[in-house]
């Protein structure tokens, strides 16, 4: 792929996701973030594609890395939900940090953090990194308006505050479904261009070189259950619906043992 085409769908992405930022419309952020992650699904696909007929040499102008991706505040473990499915949704491999420590974002050092791990291609990374900017700022403006328009039926702070967290998590729900159906179409339209089979052989040989490097990265993995929310169901069902419309569109590591989320 050449560096103008690479432009070219970079600054599409970026277009379609300051669209979605803006419009006060439901149905054109969904339309808006639905595109930007058929075009980073196939963008990816049309590179793997590329890279598989220029052999090994190739490889090293985008190598597998791994990135920290650290989310802060109240509703950290809803958001880390939001994080893993657009990092699962572009190719990337995600663990949790057990153990992350201290973390200074913006200038602020912050105590209780958490840390998801991605592993990937540096340009997938690239990507899902500035999609996940954007979702998590639909998410937080989506939750605002939740409280806005429903904050008299919790008259305690506790309540209120679990059920804005329900909110998220469920936003993270519905936007991670909507995510895998925007990926599934750029994949198909790849397909279309470049032929299933061929499709299917490239993204196996670049899922197994990613598992890999995620082994070499964390060799002792274990699975965990994951934190569920404690929200009510009328929350969870009106952040579901969000996510749905707002979408795009673990192990952990450090001190010893290590989880991978399913």
């Amino acid at each position: 792929m050449t560096e103008d085409l690479k432009a070219k769908y970079a600054d599409k992405i970026a277009a379609l996701l300051r669209k979605a930022e803006k419009t006060d419309h439901p149905e054109e952020a969904e339309a808006f973030y639905s595109k930007a992650q058929e075009l980073m699904a196939k963008y990816a696909i049309d590179e793997a594609m590329l890279e598989a007929s220029r052999g090994k040499q190739a490889r090293s102008s985008d190598p597998i890395v791994k990135e920290e991706f650290v989310l802060t505040g109240s509703f950290r473990e809803a958001l880390r939900d939001l994080t893993a499915h657009v990092l699962r949704n572009n190719g990337v491999k995600v663990i949790k940090l057990s153990d992350p420590g201290w973390r200074e974002v913006g200038g602020k050092v912050y105590k209780q953090v958490v840390v998801l791990v991605g592993v990937g291609y540096k340009s997938d990374l690239d990507r899902a990194r500035i999609l996940d900017t954007s979702l998590q700022l639909q998410a937080m403006q989506a939750q605002t308006r939740f409280v806005k328009e429903y904050k008299y039926l919790y008259t305690r702070d506790r309540d209120l505050f679990l059920a804005r967290r329900q909110f998220l998590f469920d936003f993270a729900s519905g936007a991670g479904t909507k995510l895998s159906e925007a990926t599934a179409r750029g994949r198909a339209e790849a397909e279309k261009e470049h032929g299933s089979t061929g499709v299917a052989l490239v993204l196996r040989d670049k899922d197994m070189m990613v598992a890999d490097k995620f082994t070499q990265f964390f060799p002792h993995v274990r699975n965990v259950r994951r934190r569920q929310a404690a929200g009510d169901a009328f929350a969870g069902g009106k952040g579901y619906e969000a996510g749905r419309r707002a979408d795009v569109g673990q192990p952990a590591a450090g001190g010893g043992k290590k989880k991978e989320l399913r």
